[in-house]
C-alpha cells in the first residue's frame, strides 16, 4: 500500500487548560501528501474544516488548534 494510506499517530497528554477525554497527534497526513503531490495545497483548509462537522454528525465534539496544513508540526485531534 502507498505511503499515502499510513497514518502515524500517538496518544497525547492534555494541553494545559484544555480538558479532553482522548487525543491524538497526527504527524503526517494523506491529504497533505496528496495535495502537495498534485499541487493543490489551497484545498487543504477546506478539507481540514470538514473534520469538525464530520465528527459532529456522529455526536462527537472535536477540538483542534493545530494542523499540518496550517504549517504546524502536527494535527492535534482532541475529543
Amino acid at each position: 500500500m502507498s505511503g499515502l494510506a499510513r497514518r502515524p499517530r500517538r496518544s497525547a497528554p492534555p494541553e494545559e487548560g484544555k480538558p479532553f477525554e482522548f487525543g491524538l497527534n497526527y504527524t503526517e497526513s494523506g491529504f497533505c501528501k496528496l495535495c502537495n503531490a498534485v499541487g493543490d495545497r489551497d484545498l487543504l483548509p477546506f478539507i481540514c474544516a470538514m473534520d469538525k462537522d464530520s465528527y459532529g454528525i456522529r455526536g462527537v465534539e472535536l477540538q483542534r488548534t493545530t494542523t499540518l496544513a496550517g504549517g504546524h508540526s502536527h494535527c492535534n485531534f482532541r475529543f
